[in-house]
């Protein structure tokens, strides 16, 4: 059993160094890490810059911890229906996860709205989903 550690509350909440985190992280004896899809509170995975891409990745690579996971925080209904919001960016991160060698992204599905079919949720959450799919080798079924 691999046992995980996400890295949120310390790193974006707490503004903890990464490599403090993770060094603590690994002493505790945890085998992986998830982290943030974005860097702090903004939704843009872009927001996790270049810099602290690679040294999340070096540093876990370094205390031997696999980046298990990728987590968005938005949920994904919500920024599709809601024509005031951002869509949730679900290439950049798959993007991100590419990057720092994770091979999960988890987001939140979020629910349904009123006067809103169901159907229609569905599908703009598959179209999404497969969407950022698309950005990598994987296959989704159908």
């Amino acid at each position: 059993m691999r046992l995980s550690f996400y890295t949120y509350s310390y790193t974006d909440r707490l503004d903890m160094p990464i490599e403090m985190c993770l060094k603590r992280i690994s002493t505790a004896g945890y085998s992986g890490i998830d982290v943030s899809g974005t860097n702090g509170r903004p939704e843009d995975p872009r927001s996790f810059d270049d810099d602290r891409r690679r040294l999340t990745r070096k540093t876990a690579d370094q205390l031997n911890l696999r980046v298990e996971a990728i987590i968005t925080h938005a949920p994904l209904t919500d920024t599709l229906l809601d024509p005031q919001r951002k869509p949730l960016d679900l290439k950049g991160t798959v993007d991100l996860a590419q990057d720092l060698g994770g091979s999960v992204v988890t987001f939140h599905m979020g629910g349904y709205h009123e006067g809103v079919p169901r159907d229609t949720v569905w599908r703009k959450a598959v179209e999404a989903m497969r969407d950022a799919a698309a950005t990598v080798d994987v296959e989704f079924s159908k």
